[in-house]
């Protein structure tokens, strides 16, 4: 007979099964694997997605990082998950100190804050990856640019490569594209910013509002996909080009290393000022504390180092043709150096289906975690309000924050030749209209008769050689009403002016 109790660990206070978390399934592993899933959904976004590159400008070295990640990351995991394991206190409960009940609710907004940078990267992480369907994307390709700014595009990097010639990533059109679509104001791009981070977040409420069964599962799938695709892509790499090994080389060299750096990235993946792994409300008592946390950190250095190195080799391969500056964000890293990078690799496709598949599969589980974590701590304050209500407010608080109102009205207030208020100059001709002047056909004087425009020229014609008689083509008549006039016509003929000369 089946034993039923109420958890109160869970936020959501629901009736849990009591053979969930025996001894026996302690002893089988199973509060770890479940504690790993839900810490590789906490842990990988695009901040951590590369580390040891020495791309970024904020990079780390892999020795360092790991002396770092045993001093502060894993202490401090292993601390919050100690505490709110064996005190079974709800972080935001109202007995709790005023004092750590203002802390909770500071690391909620932390935690939101950061759920909102990753949502807008989830969205252009959507966007990039329909756009790599394309034959051409458009990192790829110069359009739509002003005259004044030179582009050169992917194929013509290539050209320039044969011949020996480097090209600065500040001419490349992977920089211009990515400029225009998020340093700029343009409304498309504004428009389809919009549109594409409202699908997100509606997306992200009804998976954040399915059961936690499902939710495990989901974080399993992005897990499971992280690992085998990562594994792939190493392994073609060791057989497809000759810099995976000079790419080992150069992260492991202790070089210019920095010691400072590297600290700023433990804080993230190990929960330190966010809600932590036991917040989620479904870890089990009997989780090996010690264990779980030196499991996963052991499995997230080693696909970090993975990806660090998939990320060198194709810097590498790129700057065999452009010359790359560190790249100051990793932002710019995702949507910028790598889409340009891919295009001189072999199958070039299948990194760029790796890089944004791989960010969108992280994505959607950091967020759906982030997002039913703090839904349900906020449900423990407010225990009246149904828990998807809270979601639903959450989700679109987040969609509001992430687009800016001042940003779908700045695009909708710019000025463009195609669409929006006229330009400085079209405003001082509307101040003085001029009807004639504004239906004018050509730049002689024309006569206006009857709404009907009569213009006395005719356009040049442009030819070498002539066999008309010269007196022909100076004297044209027109029948008029009453008699035949005489009018000088307009058409001159250029064989004739070479003649001349």
């Amino acid at each position: 007979m089946r034993h039923y109790y109420l958890d109160y660990r869970s936020r959501s206070s629901s009736v849990t099964d009591k053979n969930e978390f025996s001894a026996s399934s302690h002893f089988r592993w199973q509060s770890i694997k479940k504690f790993l899933f839900v810490a590789h959904a906490f842990s990988l976004n695009s901040f951590s997605f590369d580390l040891f590159s020495r791309v970024l400008v904020v990079h780390a070295h892999l020795f360092l990082y790991i002396i770092y990640a045993v001093g502060i990351g894993i202490s401090y995991m292993f601390m919050d998950f100690f505490i709110k394991q064996y005190t079974r206190k709800l972080d935001t409960g109202k007995l709790m100190n005023p004092l750590l009940k203002g802390v909770s609710y500071g690391i909620i907004i932390q935690t939101d804050l950061s759920a909102i940078l990753h949502a807008i990267d989830l969205a252009d992480s959507v966007r990039f990856l329909l756009t790599s369907m394309n034959k051409t994307p458009a990192w790829s390709k110069c359009q739509n640019l002003p005259p004044n700014i030179s582009c050169v595009s992917s194929q013509d990097i290539k050209i320039k490569c044969n011949n020996e010639v480097i090209v600065n990533l500040k001419h490349t059109s992977a920089h211009l594209n990515y400029l225009k679509l998020f340093a700029g104001l343009d409304r498309n791009s504004l428009s389809m910013r919009f549109f594409i981070i409202a699908i997100v977040w509606i997306c992200n409420f009804f998976i954040a509002s399915i059961t936690d069964t499902a939710l495990l599962r989901i974080f399993k799938l992005s897990f499971l996909w992280g690992v085998f695709s990562t594994t792939f892509i190493l392994i073609f790499l060791l057989f497809s080009t000759q810099y995976t090994t000079q790419a080992f080389y150069e992260i492991m060299s202790l070089k210019n290393s920095s010691y400072n750096k590297g600290i700023n990235l433990v804080t993230d993946p190990f929960g330190v000022g966010l809600i932590g792994v036991y917040d989620f409300g479904t870890m089990s008592p009997f989780t090996m504390v010690d264990n779980a946390v030196l499991i996963f950190a052991m499995v997230f250095i080693a696909m970090a180092f993975a990806r660090s190195l998939i990320v060198r080799v194709l810097y590498l391969k790129l700057t065999e043709c452009v010359k790359v500056d560190l790249a100051e964000s990793p932002h710019y890293l995702l949507f910028a150096i790598l889409p340009l990078s891919t295009e001189f690799m072999d199958a070039h496709k299948i990194f760029v289906l790796y890089i944004y598949l791989y960010m969108m599969a992280a994505l959607v589980a950091y967020l759906a975690m982030f997002t039913s974590t703090m839904s349900r701590l906020l449900h423990s304050e407010f225990c009246s309000v149904k828990t998807i209500y809270i979601i639903g407010l959450v989700c679109f608080l987040g969609f509001i924050q992430s687009l800016p109102l001042t940003l779908n009205l700045a695009g909708i207030l710019k000025s463009s030749y195609k669409h929006g208020p006229p330009e400085i100059e079209d405003r001082k001709k509307r101040r003085n209209f001029d009807k004639v002047a504004q239906n004018r056909k050509c730049k002689h004087n024309c006569l206006i008769l009857d709404e009907t425009f009569d213009c006395n020229h005719l356009p040049l014609t442009f030819r070498r050689k002539s066999n008309i008689n010269n007196d022909s083509l100076t004297n044209i008549y027109e029948a008029g009403p009453s008699n035949e006039r005489h009018r000088t016509s307009s058409v001159l003929d250029i064989a004739n002016l070479d003649a001349q000369k």
